[in-house]
């Protein structure tokens, strides 16, 4: 029988880019709040989902949308929140892409 995983390591990656880009997404403005918002939500709630439903590759795909967009609005955030958290928003999102 194939057992699966219970909590699979690489659902920690969606989840801290999902965080990443929360947790400081109130000092983006309201602009950068309401573009911070559907990269955050959607890379948390698939690294969330990793964690409590292995094996749906459905899961997968949301991550994947997720860190598409999210490296998408961290274009801007390069210009307005400096280039380190420029830097750390789109590596973060490549990451949880692979």
């Amino acid at each position: 029988m194939f057992e699966q995983p219970r909590f699979p390591r690489e659902a920690l990656i969606p989840l801290l880019a999902g965080i990443a880009w929360l947790w400081p997404s109130a000092s983006f403005g309201v602009l950068g709040f309401l573009g911070s918002l559907p990269p955050g939500c959607l890379l948390l709630g698939a690294g969330m989902a990793m964690l409590l439903w292995p094996g749906d590759h459905r899961i997968d795909q949301f991550a994947a949308i997720g860190a598409i967009l999210g490296v998408i609005f961290a274009i801007p955030a390069w210009f307005t929140e400096g280039l380190a958290m420029g830097a750390w928003l789109t590596g973060i999102s490549v990451a949880s892409f692979l």
